[in-house]
């Protein structure tokens, strides 16, 4: 592999950042910038629970404890967030489901979009994969989720970088809300000409006024968040 002169690892960061830029790319031009990570657990039982693991492609009747490894740019969010190094490595974040207590849990880290633009954003915290091939290979826990996704096979000509395949919502007016997104991405990690892929985006909605952006730092009150 080619690093003279650092291009690898410059390359590397620019690959990481372009694929978040579609995120950031409906911001207002002169407020945009990468948002602030913060901790955040949410749990939903019952009902919602259930609704929430099928939109997540998941499967009600089976436990699941995954680990989703973080975008890059998130990881290093992350560190910075809670002043570590942020060569440290990857992040993950987690899902749990208890079928027999129809309890789902997502706790780790969350990018607060309200830190990143001065207009609303819904939803408003979010976590995102990195690049995964469409052969999924690389995805680690991130394949239980789009395999439960309709995502329809396209010849490479008819691809379009950051064309959202899949976004479903949790049923209206219901917080938290829960919101996945799964965009068509291309990468140039493994093949120069580019190899196309996925990347996947989950979003939590508190409610339906957004609060102060500073009312994460304090323990939520609402009985359905952990």
């Amino acid at each position: 592999m080619d690093n003279v002169g650092g291009g690898v690892i410059l390359k590397s960061r620019w690959q990481a950042f372009s694929s978040l830029l579609l995120i950031l790319i409906s911001l207002p031009a002169m407020a945009a910038r990468f948002p602030n990570s913060f901790p955040k657990t949410y749990t939903v039982e019952g009902a919602t629970a259930v609704e929430w693991v099928k939109l997540l492609g998941l499967d009600p009747s089976r436990e699941y404890q995954l680990k989703l490894q973080l975008h890059p740019m998130e990881a290093h969010a992350q560190a910075l967030a809670e002043g570590k190094d942020t060569n440290e490595g990857p992040a993950f974040n987690q899902i749990r489901y208890d079928p027999k207590l129809q309890k789902l849990t997502l706790s780790g880290t969350w990018l607060d979009q309200m830190t990143g633009s001065n207009q609303e954003k819904q939803p408003r915290f979010t976590f995102s994969s990195g690049v995964m091939g469409e052969d999924l290979s690389n995805a680690g826990a991130w394949t239980e989720l789009l395999r439960g996704q309709n995502l329809a096979k396209k010849e490479d000509s008819a691809k379009k970088q950051g064309e959202t395949l899949v976004m479903k919502s949790s049923t209206p007016k219901q917080f938290p809300s829960l919101q996945l997104k799964v965009y068509q991405m291309q990468t140039w990690d493994k093949d120069p000409k580019g190899t196309w892929g996925y990347l996947v985006e989950i979003g939590v909605d508190e409610a339906a006024v957004q609060k102060s952006i500073f009312d994460h730092l304090s323990p939520s009150k609402d009985k359905s968040l952990d």
